[in-house]
């Protein structure tokens, strides 16, 4: 069995992961989070997170060159 299985597959952090879910999220909030990520909504923010992701980067890289003046003195 190689480092990265024997480490890190699934199998051996599942347990490490539903303990740090279990730590942080009550029944309510993991029953919320499948009823989002099985909705139209989530698969609509899927699709579109690669656009939204491209404006942002656009929109930050256009302030940062209006504004490189400023940021270099």
């Amino acid at each position: 069995m190689s480092f990265i299985n024997k480490f890190f597959s699934f199998q051996s952090l599942d347990p490490h992961i539903i303990d740090i879910y279990r730590d942080l999220y009550t029944l309510s909030d993991i029953n919320g989070m499948i009823k989002f990520y099985s909705s139209t909504l989530e698969k609509q923010l899927l699709e579109k997170e690669p656009q939204t992701e491209t404006l942002l980067t656009q929109l930050i890289q256009k302030r940062v060159q209006e504004n490189m003046s400023q940021i270099i003195s």
